[in-house]
């Protein structure tokens, strides 16, 4: 075990990983008269000496799994040196800052969810608070919404069904010699493959065999089509459930565009205190989506830049809506196809480019916030702080 000769300068911080955070937090430090060597973990092998060195190593990658094995693996090779790394499970993390000594445990999404929920709040201070959740029984199906009548396939089904039962009862009740009704019942047994028993075509004329057969054929057609259409119908109601693609009828709501981590957390947040949230997040296998739910929000599985989509979670009657996503591109969009639907919407983004994010507030479309830029100052406290 190697440990960090206590000569050496205290000011020293080395940062594995590659992500904007540790972009973010090379600069922080270094305006802070810190020195900082920066490498991606893969490559800590190469700046093995200046971590010997460090007064704090910083383990900032995206990966809460990379994160927890190199710090175990450096706090192996050197036992005193300050550690902090970046986690977003929280359960794990407070099991390694209890078992590790000299460990700081920080997570972005925490750090920063406080602030995007601030702004979220004031976004719109006059609006009241609504406490009601978009309950299931007060949705309408997506499908629904696209059409209110019966589809046109099932009801020219029903049209030829007619077609086919009535001209052939009016055949056999002359060929077998049968009342209508008796004619009638056995072209319907005949259709619903159940005959024969008391009626049939042993005796029968070769043209009545025949158009037996025809009748035989066509109903056998008739029920899988039927049967397919009734087990679609209900098969894809329990998906568009499932993805949550029904109307919400709540009105006076926030819709959060990703349900990410930092998504997940200003989520949760915003329900803690009451308020109605509906989340469009794109990946049906999302890490928070069954969080999400369980939590009280009205989760769509979706791409929430399509206007359509935004529709459905009724944004133009929602308070504010919140683009969380990790792509300051696709936040843009949102923000722009939201304000096409309802210009009166208020709107809090998430944005990583500086430059972008001072034009998107000059232009007084939404109240852009950095994740980053909000929780680098905690890193960099993090790293500096002398025990």
């Amino acid at each position: 075990m190697q440990e960090r000769p206590a000569s050496l300068p205290a000011t020293l911080v080395v940062l594995l990983g590659d992500s904007k955070l540790t972009e973010a937090l090379a600069h922080e430090l270094t305006r802070r008269g810190a020195s900082v060597v920066q490498a991606c973990t893969s490559a800590r092998a190469d700046i093995a000496e200046a971590m010997g060195q460090a007064s704090a190593i910083v383990l900032a990658d995206n990966d809460d799994a990379s994160n927890v094995d190199v710090a175990l693996a450096l706090r192996q090779e050197f036992s005193t040196t300050r550690l902090v790394v970046r986690l977003f499970d929280q359960a794990l993390g407070r099991f390694l800052a209890s078992t590790m000594p000299n460990l700081t445990v920080l997570s972005l999404s925490e750090l920063a969810s406080p602030a995007l929920v601030d702004a979220v709040v004031a976004s719109d201070a006059d609006m009241t608070r609504n406490d009601a959740l978009a309950r299931l029984s007060e949705l309408t199906p997506l499908a629904a919404i696209r059409s209110r009548n019966a589809p046109k396939l099932i009801i020219w089904l029903l049209a030829a069904l007619v077609m086919l039962v009535l001209p052939s009862a009016l055949y056999f009740m002359h060929a077998l010699k049968l009342k209508f009704l008796d004619a009638l019942y056995f072209v319907w047994t005949t259709i619903m493959t159940v005959g024969y028993g008391d009626i049939s075509l042993r005796d029968a004329s070769s043209t009545a065999k025949i158009l037996g057969m025809v009748l035989m054929f066509a109903g056998a057609t008739f029920m899988a089509i039927l049967f397919a259409l009734i087990t679609g119908a209900f098969i894809g109601r329990r998906l568009t459930i499932a993805s949550g693609h029904v109307q919400v009828h709540q009105r006076n709501h926030i819709v959060i565009a990703g349900g990410g981590n930092v998504g997940y957390r200003v989520a949760t947040a915003l329900r803690k205190r009451n308020f109605a949230v509906v989340v469009i997040e794109e990946k049906a296998n999302a890490n928070h989506v069954d969080a999400l739910r369980a939590a009280g929000c009205h989760v769509i599985i979706a791409d929430a830049s399509d206007s359509q989509v935004l529709r459905l979670a009724n944004a133009q009657q929602a308070r504010t809506i919140v683009a969380l996503t990790d792509s300051d591109a696709v936040n843009l969009q949102i923000g722009l196809v939201a304000a096409a639907l309802n210009p009166t919407i208020a709107q809090v983004m998430r944005m990583e480019s500086t430059a972008l994010s001072a034009h998107v507030s000059t232009a007084k479309l939404a109240t852009a916030l950095s994740p980053v830029s909000i929780a680098v100052g905690a890193f960099a406290d993090a790293a500096l702080t002398t025990r």
